[in-house]
């Protein structure tokens, strides 16, 4: 069990992963299928299940030729054959799927797997698992190999498992895992985390995360290739009766498409975002309500209760349908933001909402330098009613950051040092931009009721049932990166990546679905930005040692 939760970390990065279309997240079926093995205490754990190996590999190759043609990329299914001791692959089924399962500490020890294929009677892939000290079993036309012969002996009845491994994968390639396994963990992991911080009041608040994650019950990625496009599909499911599952089954309004003809498009990350404000606002009370519960920390629970109230005030900024785009401006700042959302909130609700975050603000800053010594930070903050902008109120909040100590002098030279961000109020729109001159091209838009050039309502389409839409410009963010690092300028790698403006490469796009007790997201990677992502630092490194 112990090496299970090598594991997490790995789904826990899948989970935050974005996927493509299909199977949507309204389905009433379960999302992991629950396979039987009759006669075993083992439990079914998690799954990989692929398309026919050979239009598997087939797709991978249809991929390399498109990145770098090449005669190599045809030694692939060769290359993949002798691994299996069947060069030609011609002893395994052409159209039957192949499918891995993975059982739970089968007698306390190693997980067990066994591994479903068909093959030929004569087939030499089951010589060569022989070779690797795996055993084999003929089911009704399957080849099922384990490296546990004491399991097949104890399984009386193969039917579930054979109908699980007949029944194709949604896309060409996906993974399942039943998470029920992980969070028997959860005493374990929590003991640790008090041990390594005490009762500090921090020790309670990642309590509450794991125990959040254990509302969680399942989780499948799908994958889909082809020479175009590389889709990855995440869903995850949350246990009927719990808070999450109802967060999860919230369904937004219909999107409304007028905040985002205001905001430009083309930074490194453009999104647009549809919430059901009111279900996010209940489920972060009940997250807050359960950490001042178990928090013995006054100062923390103080913090967490103003925090609360901003965000319930702050919810009147997003009534609806957000917009957001994040570039790198002129000065090196990374999170230059124009962002357009509709408002129930006046400018008077503005003004004294930021008053109030500036307090909070401080108090934040106080308690993270008591809290976390070998980082201070020493943060200033400033709210002052600017000049109007062609009559409409504008609101500019200023922080500067002052850094102590190596990681915070650090800190205090970076780009995101000092933040200044303007702020207005006009029908029934909240407008913010990190610049006033974008802030004021967006008034002059909604006072003209006119577009503004390059927006993201012809960029980004919200359809029904989307909570968030994005795009992600990977030369921009590139850029972005950069920055962060302060790298640029005339080292060999600024000049490399200075050199990636001249490229014009498709985005990296996604969206997030909510419904029925499911949270689904979507990532798609277009093969002609691999490959020119490819060709250019391949030049890049070649004009280098030249």
């Amino acid at each position: 069990m112990k090496r299970l939760l090598t594991l997490f970390p790995l789904l826990s990065f899948l989970f935050l992963l974005g996927c493509g279309k299909g199977s949507s997240p309204d389905e009433s079926s379960p999302l992991i299928p629950r396979v039987e093995v009759p006669g075993s205490s083992a439990k079914p754990m998690a799954y990989v299940k692929m398309i026919a190996l050979s239009k598997l590999i087939n797709k991978g190759v249809d991929v390399a030729d498109a990145v770098k043609p090449g005669p190599q990329n045809a030694m692939l299914p060769m290359m993949a054959g002798m691994a299996l001791g069947d060069a030609s692959l011609s002893s395994i089924d052409p159209a039957a799927p192949c499918t891995f399962l993975l059982f739970d500490d089968y007698k306390e020890g190693d997980p067990t797997f066994v591994l479903a294929m068909k093959l030929k009677p004569e087939s030499p892939v089951k010589k060569q698992a022989a070779t690797l000290g795996m055993t084999t079993i003929e089911e009704k036309g399957w080849t099922l190999a384990t490296m546990n012969p004491g399991f097949f002996k104890e399984v009386t009845d193969w039917s579930s498992v054979l109908s699980f491994s007949e029944e194709a994968p949604r896309e060409d390639l996906e993974v399942g895992v039943l998470l029920e396994t992980f969070w028997k963990e959860l005493p374990v992991i929590k003991e640790s985390i008090t041990q390594e911080l005490g009762s500090s009041g921090m020790d309670s608040v990642l309590h509450l995360f794991f125990d959040e994650m254990a509302s969680m019950d399942a989780t499948r990625i799908e994958v889909s290739i082809s020479a175009d496009e590389i889709m990855m599909r995440a869903t995850v499911s949350a246990k009927e009766e719990t808070e999450l599952h109802t967060f999860f089954s919230s369904q937004p309004a219909s999107p409304d498409p007028e905040v985002s003809k205001y905001v430009p498009g083309g930074g490194w990350l453009d999104l647009v975002v549809n919430l059901d404000s009111s279900s996010s606002l209940k489920y972060f009370e009940q997250m807050i309500g359960l950490v001042e519960e178990k928090s013995e920390s006054p100062e923390l629970n103080e913090m967490l209760g103003s925090y609360l109230s901003l965000v319930r005030d702050g919810m009147k900024l997003y009534d609806g349908q957000l917009a957001m785009s994040y570039r790198v401006s002129d000065d090196g700042n990374p999170m230059n933001l124009v962002g357009v959302a509709n408002t129930q909130a006046s400018t008077s609700d503005l003004r004294a909402l930021l008053q109030r975050s500036n307090v909070f603000a401080k108090k934040v800053s106080a308690f993270s330098n008591n809290a976390f010594t070998g980082l201070r930070v020493d943060y200033g903050f400033e709210l002052v009613d600017a000049e109007p902008i062609d009559g409409i109120e504008v609101l500019r909040f200023g922080m500067n950051m002052e850094g102590k100590g190596p990681l915070g002098q650090q800190l205090e030279t970076s780009p995101l040092s000092t933040i200044n961000m303007h702020f207005a109020i006009y029908e029934g729109k909240y407008l913010s931009a990190t610049k006033r001159e974008e802030l004021a091209k967006i008034i002059k838009a909604l006072k003209a009721d006119q577009s503004v050039e390059n927006n993201l309502a012809g960029q980004i389409a919200l359809n029904e049932g989307d909570a968030v839409a994005w795009r992600l410009d990977l030369v921009h963010y590139a850029q972005m990166v950069m920055s962060m690092v302060s790298l640029g300028g005339q080292t060999p790698l600024g000049e490399m990546m200075d050199g990636l403006s001249e490229l014009e490469i498709p985005p990296v796009t996604g969206k997030v679905r909510l419904g029925n007790g499911r949270l689904s997201s979507e990532m798609r990677i277009p093969v002609e930005s691999i490959k020119a992502g490819f060709d250019y630092f391949e030049s890049a490194q070649q004009a280098a040692l030249e």
